[in-house]
């Protein structure tokens, strides 16, 4: 199966548009998840710890993440900083799944620093291929994805949780850690694409993506 990759080609704003819906979909309720899942066994934190790592992740995302991105794009093209923040997602996702200590689980925001330039990278990707009389609506669009994955995650992880703490509280992390392997899979179809193409000294516009079944 292969997807057109052209320049403004309706194709290719579907295919960004299922990366941007699972990289919404599988960070957009975390936070409310992870306040369930740090109130019960066996972390069972009060209000003041949950506020205390809340803080350090978002000060790892906002210091060390942000500070990062001029220095990642030097060396690395967006697609490979997309790619790089799915892995980190997935992983801290992972590390989430099976933390049973308080020091395993201040891992999680350390190994996920990057994982919210996903998110703006497919945005940007999605912009780059777009025509300049077609950004309205492209934005449009993303707007209503993002509504949707709000509204899918809100009804789907919430219920998924609910239904598997019983065997293993942590699980709809593993779940959400799917979600990012999808995304890196298609992800890293881009990647390859782009690589070849600067191989082969032809100017990258995305005009193929082949996608691996």
């Amino acid at each position: 199966m292969s997807v057109k990759m052209s320049k403004g080609n309706d194709s290719s704003i579907y295919y960004f548009s299922v990366l941007f819906f699972f990289a919404e979909i599988a960070g957009l309720n975390r936070s409310s998840i992870e306040t369930l899942y740090f109130l019960g066994q066996p972390f069972c934190w009060g209000p003041s710890k949950i506020g205390v790592f809340t803080t350090t992740r978002y000060a790892l995302l906002g210091v060390v993440g942000l500070g990062s991105l001029r220095l990642l794009q030097i060396f690395l093209s967006n697609e490979a900083i997309a790619v790089l923040s799915t892995v980190s997602y997935a992983a801290s996702f992972m590390i989430e799944a099976f933390a049973k200590t308080n020091l395993l689980i201040y891992m999680v925001p350390v190994v996920g620093m990057f994982c919210f330039l996903m998110t703006p990278m497919i945005r940007g990707m999605m912009s780059t291929m777009t025509g300049p009389d077609k950004q309205g609506a492209m934005f449009s669009g993303i707007a209503t994805i993002e509504v949707l994955s709000s509204i899918s995650a809100s009804l789907s992880l919430n219920e998924i949780y609910a239904d598997t703490y019983s065997f293993m509280n942590g699980f709809v992390f593993l779940v959400m850690a799917g979600f990012c392997v999808i995304d890196f899979a298609l992800l890293l179809n881009v990647y390859i694409l782009r690589k070849c193409k600067n191989n082969n000294n032809e100017k990258p516009n995305y005009e193929t993506v082949k996608i691996v079944q």
